[in-house]
């Protein structure tokens, strides 16, 4: 029996734009009780490219403009985009998905699921599992938020943060997001 979990997805990006380059992919699985497990994948950024990926002058000199920590990502090894989409696509499959999460309705989740039809792959969730965390955050109850940990902007120390504001936001409502 698949363990159930919501998937919390961050993107870091060179573009807003829904068929914006995306140079890192960070996601949990978590319930109410906390995060347990996790996914991260640095994707090809010239075959993203090839394949009709935009990238947006401005969000570059946004990364510009980061912290060392942050942009080391563009140093990491950059793996081939099919493959790592599969990967993901196999590692959401072990778990009984409950929703999937991302930080903006027009951002992580629909860009991802771009890059999915982009590269002639099925989006590994129902449409109807999307959920944004936006929305959820500016509903915090007057509850209090973790404190960061790990670097900002960075793939999956975003999407781990995110996961436990969220859980933290469903246990001050009582219950209501999750």
């Amino acid at each position: 029996m698949k363990r159930a979990a919501h998937i919390m997805i961050d993107l870091e990006t060179l573009s807003f734009d829904a068929n914006g380059l995306i140079v890192s992919i960070g996601a949990v699985a978590f319930d109410s009780n906390g995060v347990f497990d996790s996914f991260y994948a640095v994707l090809d950024r010239q075959e993203q490219i090839d394949s009709g990926a935009v990238v947006s002058s401005t969000t570059v000199d946004w990364w510009l403009e980061q912290e060392p920590a942050a942009r080391a990502v563009f140093k990491e090894p950059q793996a081939r985009v099919a493959v790592k989409l599969g990967e993901f696509a196999v590692w959401m499959m072990r778990y009984e998905v409950l929703g999937v999460w991302g930080n903006g309705a027009e951002m992580d989740n629909a860009m991802l699921a771009q890059m999915y039809r982009r590269h002639g792959l099925p989006v590994p969730w129902k449409h109807t599992a999307s959920r944004c965390y936006r929305t959820a955050k500016n509903l915090n109850v007057g509850g209090m938020l973790p404190a960061f940990e790990g670097t900002p902007h960075d793939a999956l120390d975003d999407a781990r943060y995110q996961a436990l504001c969220l859980i933290a936001i469903d246990k001050a409502s009582g219950g209501i997001v999750l």
